[in-house]
């Protein structure tokens, strides 16, 4: 069970009860979707190792590692929430609700492992963002998504999102008023 700290210290609000939770993928497989923790550290650089250069200039529109930057703010729930998902006990995937910027609207991401993609664990990440983003009353969400990422596009589009295309990616957004 994570611990946080009391009320008065937060600025983002812990996450709601909808987690951890357990799901299926599209193989029946099992997936635990819980917030990430401290002692998850070395299993989010090993997630980082496996996935490949798409994968990770997908999410952070670079090749170059990201895993330092991450690790510095992600466990800060100042920064917002980030959930992970795995798979008899291996990091598969993250799913991130960045802290709302001045708008009040929170960025969201999700990376899940090259060899689960296409098994659902993305767009239930996604789900939980959303639920999460709902129950603490964001006014909206937006995600940026490089233009050659259509599977994460249909899927937030499912969603509601509107996509606009700027500055060589889609400019995502969801009105959640």
């Amino acid at each position: 069970m994570t611990v946080l700290p009391p009320p008065a210290a937060r600025l983002v609000p812990p996450v709601p009860c909808c987690l951890p939770v357990t799901i299926r993928d599209t193989t029946g497989t099992e997936v635990l979707i819980r917030e990430v923790r401290r002692e998850d550290t070395p299993a989010i650089r090993d997630l980082h190792g496996r996935c490949s250069e798409t994968t990770l200039r997908r999410r952070y529109f670079g090749i170059s590692p990201q895993v330092d930057n991450l690790l510095s703010w992600v466990f800060d729930p100042e920064q917002g929430h980030c959930l992970a998902a795995f798979v008899d006990g291996r990091l598969v995937g993250l799913g991130h609700l960045m802290a709302p910027d001045w708008t009040g609207a929170a960025e969201i991401a999700v990376m899940v492992d090259d060899a689960l993609q296409g098994r659902h664990i993305g767009p239930s990440l996604v789900d939980l963002v959303l639920t999460l983003g709902r129950q603490l009353r964001y006014p909206g969400l937006h995600a940026e998504v490089t233009l050659d990422n259509g599977k994460m596009r249909q899927i937030l589009v499912r969603r509601g999102f509107s996509s606009i295309p700027e500055a060589g990616a889609y400019t995502m957004s969801l009105s959640l008023d």
